[in-house]
């Protein structure tokens, strides 16, 4: 968990207006995945892991406590 200031990427800008003072999830994750086997690409390249994947991920909160869903849903 992290706390403290964060500095917005400028790829998340878009999600909040500096200064406003709104809300904003940010999540961030991390997965490590090893091959079950080995690839080999014979003069290339020998590909067997682990890798490890990342994102982070920002999002405004709902301003609802409910949204009712439409007469349609099942």
């Amino acid at each position: 968990m992290r706390s403290g200031t964060y500095n917005f990427p400028t790829a998340a800008q878009g999600v909040i207006t500096r200064g406003s003072g709104d809300s904003v999830i940010m999540a961030e994750v991390t997965y490590t995945y090893t091959l079950p086997f080995t690839v080999n690409i014979p003069g290339f390249a020998s590909l067997t892991g682990p890798y490890t994947m990342t994102n982070t991920f920002y999002s405004k909160p709902r301003r609802v406590q409910k949204i009712t869903a439409p007469s349609a849903c099942p």
